[in-house]
Parts: structure tokens; C-alpha cells; sequence
């Protein structure tokens, strides 16, 4: 893979992205320039490599629900990227694959503070489901959200504080924190969004809301979960917490229709 190069504006807001050398565009490679070429990168392409990039990956039909696009059009833009080098694919044991940001798109998106995410099969299904969600909460309305590492850059620069402070402390004193999986700006601040698939354990649950319950720089938090039982056991904790409204429980939706049910019921206006 050549190195790519902006070479300058076209009309209808696009870049035409100059490659000195492709050596294999791949399936569709018709899409990605050689030479003098280019292959135009519109403001989408960018937003879609930012989408990419902000999460650890996403996957094909996620893009297509973020921007509206059909399958053969979803796909053509994302070999086209792949062709030079801003995101690339990986296959998982099963499914279609994912798509993640390489340091080059993540450059371009003005996520260089993040780092190219990484694909671990222990996470798989859960980083999926949170990028249903974040884009569900978008197309609803919310202009302002972050994923989990988005809220570790910032924190780590000292911009916000994101992470839940928790009771126990690990070995040699160092403070224990849990990590929202998403947040969402209301009008009295950001909103933590947690995202469960599987039941904590009792004790595990608690130290989590308490945690919320005691943190002054979180207005609340908005749990999407997927079993009836659960919702009542989260909310029984929370009634002994007597965390009141800040918290708010939703159903987490199908893969796929994730909805922003239970996010019109947090805080104040979007």
C-alpha cells in the first residue's frame, strides 16, 4: 500500500484523495484511484471513518443504519477506504467481519489520540451491541455522545472525568474505577449509558451503583437491559440506593434495532 495524499476540494463537499501506488485494491477495487485518479473521499467517508474509529469496530450494517446507505453503496465506500489504507477488515469466527479505523483514517477523522482499535472475541458481541445503541441514540437526536474510549482519551488529558469510582481499592492502594459504556449530554450534564447482556453478580451490580450514586460528575445513568428480571433487580438496588431519577432503566432491543427507548426520560431537553 502506497502512501495516500489529499490533493485538494471537488464539488459537493468532497477530497479527492490521491494513492502513488495500490498494489491490491481487492473485490470492488474499482472504486479506489491509481496514480492521478484518486478515489474522492466525501465528508460521509470521514464521518464514516470517525464512526469506525471513536468505537473498537463496527460492523458493515451498522454504517448502513448510521448513514442511511444501501448495501452494494456500504460497501463500495468501505473497500474504497480499505484501498487506501483508512480502515481495514478483519474477520471474526463467525459473521460478516468488522471494519476498524487504522492510525492513517484515524488521522484523518482528527482521532489521533485514540489509537486504532483491536478485535477480541471475548468482547465481540458486547462492543457490537454498544455500537447499535450509539447509533440509535444519534439518529434519535443526540448530538453528543461518547464511546468508552473517547471518555478514557479525554479523562486521560484531563479534559472530563468519565470513570466511576469504586468502593474497594486494588492492590497497592491504586483506585478502582468502572467505565460507562457510552454517554449522552443532557442539559444537567452527561448521562453514563451501560449496556448489559449478561447478569452481574449481586455484590458486583451493587459496587457499580453505588459508585454512580456517590460520583458528583455524572448526572445519572441510563442501564439498557435485556430481561424483565433484571430490570427489577437493577431498580431494587437502586430503590435502596435511593438514587431517586438518577437512574433509568430501558429495554435493550434486538442486534440490529437497537432504539433509544428510555433516553427521552433522562434529565433535561437534548
Amino acid at each position: 500500500m502506497g502512501e495516500w495524499q489529499v490533493l485538494g476540494d471537488v464539488g459537493g463537499g468532497g477530497l479527492v484523495v490521491g494513492v502513488s501506488d495500490v498494489a491490491e485494491a481487492g473485490a470492488g477495487g474499482a472504486d479506489v484511484g491509481r496514480g492521478g485518479r484518486g478515489f474522492r473521499v466525501t465528508e460521509r467517508d470521514v464521518g464514516l471513518v470517525r464512526l469506525v474509529g471513536r468505537c473498537r469496530f463496527a460492523g458493515a450494517e451498522q454504517i448502513q443504519r448510521r448513514f442511511g446507505l444501501d448495501r452494494s453503496r456500504c460497501y463500495r465506500r468501505l473497500r474504497g477506504l480499505a484501498g487506501l489504507g483508512l480502515v481495514r477488515h478483519e474477520r471474526v469466527v463467525h459473521g460478516a467481519g468488522v471494519y476498524v479505523a487504522t492510525r492513517e483514517g484515524l488521522g484523518v477523522a482528527g482521532l489521533e489520540e485514540l489509537g486504532p482499535g483491536t478485535v477480541s472475541l471475548q468482547s465481540y458481541t458486547h462492543e457490537l451491541r454498544c455500537v447499535d445503541q450509539l447509533v440509535a441514540l444519534e439518529l434519535a437526536g443526540f448530538s453528543e455522545t461518547l464511546t468508552e474510549r473517547e471518555m478514557r482519551a479525554a479523562e486521560r488529558v484531563g479534559d472530563a472525568r468519565f470513570s466511576v469510582p469504586l468502593a474497594r481499592f486494588a492492590a497497592k492502594g491504586a483506585e478502582r474505577v468502572h467505565w460507562p459504556d457510552l454517554a449522552i449530554r443532557r442539559e444537567e450534564g452527561w448521562w453514563a449509558v451501560e449496556v448489559e447482556l449478561t447478569a452481574k453478580t449481586p455484590g458486583r451490580l451493587e459496587e457499580i451503583l453505588r459508585g454512580y450514586r456517590r460520583c458528583q460528575h455524572l448526572a445519572g445513568v441510563l442501564y439498557y437491559l435485556q430481561a424483565q428480571a433484571e430490570r427489577d433487580r437493577v431498580m431494587a438496588i437502586a430503590g435502596r440506593l435511593e438514587m431517586g431519577n438518577r437512574l433509568v432503566c430501558a429495554r435493550l432491543a434486538e442486534p440490529g434495532t437497537a432504539n433509544a427507548s428510555g433516553a427521552a426520560s433522562v434529565g433535561g431537553a437534548r
